[in-house]
């Protein structure tokens, strides 16, 4: 009887340690995130996110938000459209955007479009459907 009573004492004991140590909070590595494997590229560890809700999505913008200046992807003569509004480019102007757009790979679109918005620049409207898609594919 002892010895039964003794058994359910130690397991209620690693039970309440066990979930004392899933409570606990834990401090998140901004320094490694996915994509960020040498040998694993991001594209093979975000195949799997199918929606922005996806811990993919999260950790990029945890990438982006400790990132202290605007990266370039040689789109410098980008930076004269600072301030215009999604709406107000002209045909010629989105071209120049599309352009860059269309040699991004697919892992780096969001990376752009983050960069454009540090910048203060806005995507042409004409553009964004095409920029969704090639992050999605």
């Amino acid at each position: 009887m002892w010895v039964l009573l003794l058994m359910l004492l130690t397991l209620g004991i690693f039970a309440a340690l066990l979930g004392l140590r899933r409570t606990q909070p834990r401090a998140v590595d901004t320094t490694k995130l996915v994509g960020d494997d040498e040998d694993e590229p991001a594209a093979e560890n975000c195949n799997a996110c199918a929606a922005e809700g996806t811990g993919c999505y999260a950790e990029r913008m945890l990438r982006h938000a400790a990132q202290t200046a605007p990266q370039y992807f040689e789109d410098e003569e980008l930076d004269r459209f600072a301030g215009t509004p999604a709406g107000n480019y002209s045909t010629e102007q989105a071209a120049l955007f599309a352009e860059v757009l269309r040699t991004l790979r697919a892992e780096e679109v969001a990376d752009w479009l983050h960069a454009l918005t540090l910048r203060g620049i806005e995507l042409p409207a004409s553009l964004r459907d095409e920029a969704i898609l090639l992050m999605q594919g």
